[in-house]
């Protein structure tokens, strides 16, 4: 009885929260079945695409923001001093695993849960969207648990070895290098350190897409709203950019929970993540703990999304009109 009361409070909270974004959106909304599996291929592709012209980047630039505690500029340039080592450092073999796991996982969950709703007339397609995205990122969530622990491990020896000035030993070089770091940390931990956090990262991709769903959907909204013609819809360049603004306007709730998982998936010292956060209060405040690099956070999610959303939405619109 509790958890039916506490499932239906979350739903009534959803509901209220988005209420007339979804009751308007669900008569314009273009929802249609897709192949879960061409859809996840093409998902991976734009990922690994995103990834190699600038994504990637971003997101070392943020992880490293967080270990070094020094300014943007500052790590940007030791990162890229390695030039275009640096600048696509821990691709292979993990981010490259992790891009194109995460990217299919996505891609596909969320053709097949869409398609499942479309078979219950009951649920409105303005909310299709919302609903198949949150369940696309938990699943999303289970794939990237474990890679991105396995990522986390590998970069942070590779880090020490740039910072210790040893240089790049080609593809395979630094994949039999990856494979090594990673195993001498089974070997201490077992294969517990790639299960670290598992429910957590579950929940949070959930939430991740969640927002970022609910807040795409609602700029959108808004921007159709200012044209002539409402009804129209907005052209493919508008809904670029409100997918880019959607989805970085996320973080603006989603950042604590960014900042948690690191702290959650690391080597604490048997110290509790509140023992841990309490520590990084008291030195960098609420604000600096819970939402410090937001902005470049907000730039990498929107450019992430970007490809992962809107180009794969593209490229399988012309696939599936061709058809």
């Amino acid at each position: 009885a509790s958890f039916q009361k506490i499932t239906s409070c979350v739903s009534q909270s959803v509901g209220m929260a988005s209420q007339e974004h979804l009751r308007k959106e669900s008569r314009t909304a273009d929802v249609k079945k897709e192949s879960a599996a061409i859809k996840g291929m093409i998902t991976g592709g734009t990922v690994i695409t995103e990834m190699l012209l600038g994504g990637l980047f971003l997101e070392n630039l943020k992880m490293q923001k967080q270990l070094l505690a020094q300014p943007y500029p500052t790590v940007a340039r030791t990162m890229l001093r390695a030039g275009l080592g640096g600048f696509w450092a821990g691709f292979w073999p993990w981010g490259a695993a992790l891009g194109l796991s995460k990217g299919i996982v996505l891609g596909a969950a969320k053709s097949f849960w869409q398609n499942a709703f479309l078979n219950y007339t009951s649920v409105e397609k303005g909310r299709i969207d919302l609903y198949s995205g949150i369940l696309a990122g938990g699943c999303q969530g289970i794939v990237m648990g474990p890679t991105l622990l396995a990522r986390t491990r590998v970069n942070e020896g590779l880090r020490l070895r740039m910072e210790a000035g040893v240089k790049s030993e080609g593809v395979m070089g630094e994949f039999l290098i990856s494979m090594k770091i990673l195993n001498d940390a089974i070997k201490v931990d077992g294969f517990r350190t790639l299960t670290i956090g598992l429910p957590t990262m579950v929940f949070k991709r959930s939430a991740d897409w969640g927002a970022r769903f609910l807040f795409m959907g609602i700029v959108k909204e808004q921007w159709a709203k200012m044209k002539a013609d409402p009804e129209a819809g907005l052209a493919p360049w508008e809904r670029l950019v409100a997918t880019f603004l959607g989805s970085g306007s996320s973080v603006l709730v989603l950042q604590p929970l960014d900042k948690l998982m690191p702290i959650i998936q690391a080597d604490r010292g048997g110290k509790s993540v509140m023992d841990v956060l309490r520590v990084q209060i008291a030195n960098k405040g609420y604000f600096g703990c819970l939402w410090g690099g937001m902005g470049i956070r907000l730039v990498h999610i929107g450019w992430h999304t970007s490809w992962a959303i809107f180009v794969s939405q593209e490229i399988y619109n012309k696939y599936y009109h061709q058809q």
